[in-house]
Parts: structure tokens; sequence; C-alpha cells
């Protein structure tokens, strides 16, 4: 479990100092190198946000930040996917048995008052 803070204090910190940094970028230097190529170039060197799979982003983010901030190998995983499996369904089991109980509690209630008053 220390393990996991450790890690989890380590990706914090990194990220921390992401969020509290208000970046400015000016793009004129990017716009002259695009427009300074050919078209073949423009194809093959696409500048188009809009071209962006986020989904794919997202993903490629996450494993550099697993891979360089938090040191770990892609070989791990399948391993941590089956973790994080285990850690869901506990996670799931101990919020549904104590609804289960409770509603189970309720229809007890109310079935019992039934057959008091019938």
């Amino acid at each position: 479990m220390i393990k996991i803070y450790n890690k989890v204090q380590k990706l914090t910190a990194a990220v921390r100092e992401i969020q509290r940094t208000d970046f400015r970028f000016r793009t004129e230097n990017t716009k002259s190198l695009h427009n300074s190529l050919d078209r073949l170039d423009q194809k093959c060197f696409n500048f188009r946000i809009e071209d962006v799979i986020i989904k794919d982003y997202f993903r490629n983010c996450a494993y550099g930040l697993k891979f360089y901030v938090l040191q770990e190998e892609h070989s791990d995983l399948p391993r941590a996917r089956k973790h994080f499996r285990r850690l869901r369904m506990l996670y799931l089991a101990v919020w549904a048995i104590p609804i289960f109980f409770v509603i189970i509690s309720l229809i007890w209630m109310t079935s019992s008052s039934d057959i008091g008053n019938g």
C-alpha cells in the first residue's frame, strides 16, 4: 500500500507544477514553418489539431506518465489491469452489500407491518 501511495505522491507532484503554471504559447514560428513547407510536406507533417484523435492522445499521455514519471514498464500493464479490476469489484462490493441489506431491511419492515395490520 505504501508503494502505491508513493507512486500517487510522485505523480501528483509532477502534475502539480504543470497545473499551477500559466503557459503562454506564441504560434508565429509554427505558422511560418508550416507555410514554408510544400504541399507534400504539409501532408506528412500535419499541424491541424482537429485531426488529432483525442482518445489516442490521452492514452499516449497516460503511457508516457506511467513510463517516464512512475518509471513502470509497459509489460506490467496486464497485471495492473487485473489488479484494477479486482479493486473495482471490491469497491462495488463495498457499496452493494450495505445497499442490499438496506433494501432487504426495508422489504422486511414493510412486509412485517403488513402482516401486523392484516
